[in-house]
């Protein structure tokens, strides 16, 4: 049950991605080719209609997501150590196993985030200049 909470905000991430990439895309009327269907503006109604779908689906996983860790808060409440573990290990496991499956991660370790330069890779020393 605490796994479910951060797979939900995980979905909601990608959601979220997803909406945001293909905001001018539209459904497709009959154009032959992808390139042609990307390139046409949606129209005012189209666009609306999408976010209204999108809000929708967002408040249902947040209402989703707050009734299962209101679940969770009255299983903590009940004071049995064994219950708060599982609760607090399944929403670390949870958070650590699905937010590397995420692109923000592979991003967060690039090269250029920790600072590494492309030419250099071996750390310097000086028993690296004698070879």
């Amino acid at each position: 049950m605490a796994y479910s909470t951060e797979l939900i905000k995980m979905f909601q991430k990608v959601l979220n991605k997803k909406v945001q990439s293909n905001w001018s895309h539209s459904s497709d009327h009959g154009e032959t080719t992808p390139l042609v269907s990307s390139l046409r503006i949606p129209s005012e109604s189209e666009i609306k209609k999408r976010k209204i779908q999108n809000h929708v689906i967002q408040s249902l996983m947040y209402m989703l997501n707050l009734t299962i860790g209101y679940f969770l808060m009255l299983i903590a409440m009940g004071m049995y150590s064994g219950h708060f573990l599982a609760i607090v290990l399944g929403i670390g496991f949870g958070y650590y196993f699905l937010h590397i499956l995420t692109p923000d991660f592979y991003e967060s370790i690039s090269n250029k985030s920790i600072g590494i330069n492309e030419d250099e890779h071996l750390p310097r020393s000086s028993n690296y200049d004698q070879i």
